[in-house]
């Protein structure tokens, strides 16, 4: 039991992780949704590099979410498989 504080600590931690991991997602859509509205496609000379620059930044902001959504289910997956090994264990125990 003397390591309940550091299962805790964990625990929170890959929850504020998660938290932050989202937070960034979703400033990196704002930041993209402020830039696309200031756009002026007048100072575009040629249509292939309006469309790298809309392509590269949808690209990294749609990574950024991967990550997120990545980890999440890793994080997720690791936390369920120890819960299941936890009651395994009680019903061991107690049955």
């Amino acid at each position: 039991m003397r390591m309940d504080w550091l299962s805790g600590v964990i625990d929170y931690g890959i929850i504020g992780l998660l938290l932050i991991l989202s937070v960034t997602v979703v400033a990196v859509a704002l930041d993209r949704l402020v830039f696309y509205r200031s756009v002026k496609v007048a100072d575009f000379a040629d249509i292939k590099s309006l469309d790298m620059t809309g392509l590269a930044l949808a690209l990294k902001a749609t990574a950024i979410g991967l990550v997120v959504a990545m980890v999440a289910v890793v994080v997720y997956n690791t936390l369920l498989r120890k819960v299941k090994v936890l009651m395994l264990q009680w019903e061991i125990a107690h049955g």
